[in-house]
């Protein structure tokens, strides 16, 4: 990393700047690693503590929702909703997302055992399984791993370290027939699970 001499930031080079709020305000510390609004402490009969807490807050809060968005696509996406584009994308988003939804939930109800259960979402991407007390999802999620199957345990998702014996499964990336494979694959191993350990077969 290149560094530049900052000397010249120091609040030193202040000194012979007149008086006024914006010196105030603007004057640096000696500390040239900070270039901002830090620096000797200005009168505070001038700076607006109040004023400006309240737009750091909404620049702070701001900043995760649209850091960095460069302007040439904002200005597209301006011209986008314009056009009345953005409503009919919408609409086009929900059937799609529908679409793949429906399919999901008549895989499970073709494939799972009747011991689990699953909410039917109103939107969203994901579908909440819940499986009897006596099933792990843990290590039901280990032996679908095995069959190049993944998804989401629900434990992390309870704040009473409870829902072992849940999981969460997603339509929104996967195609069809990889969602007709995996939930096969789950339900199958669902019901392996219910049925207990396979006895030793002795030759």
């Amino acid at each position: 990393m290149i560094k530049y001499p900052l000397t010249h930031l120091y609040s030193r080079e202040t000194l012979h700047a007149q008086p006024s709020a914006i010196r105030d305000i603007c004057a640096l510390v000696a500390r040239p690693e900070m270039c901002s609004l830090a620096g000797g402490w200005p009168d505070p009969a001038k700076f607006p503590i109040k004023a400006i807490r309240r737009i750091f807050d909404d620049l702070m809060a701001k900043q995760f929702s649209d850091a960095a968005t460069n302007t040439p696509a904002q200005y597209i996406l301006l011209e986008f909703i314009r056009l009345g584009l953005l409503d009919r994308q919408i609409q086009e988003n929900i059937q799609f997302y529908r679409a793949k939804r429906d399919f999901m939930l008549e895989q499970m109800d073709r494939h799972f055992p009747r011991e689990a259960t699953w909410n039917r979402p109103q939107g969203g991407f994901f579908i909440f399984v819940k499986l009897p007390k006596n099933m792990d999802a843990a290590d039901l999620f280990q032996r679908a791993v095995e069959k190049n199957v993944a998804f989401v345990t629900g434990q992390p998702f309870f704040v009473d370290g409870s829902g072992h014996n849940t999981f969460r499964l997603s339509y929104s990336q996967a195609g069809y027939e990889d969602m007709e494979a995996a939930i096969r694959i789950i339900g199958n191993l669902i019901k392996d699970g219910l049925a207990g350990p396979k006895p030793d077969i002795v030759v």
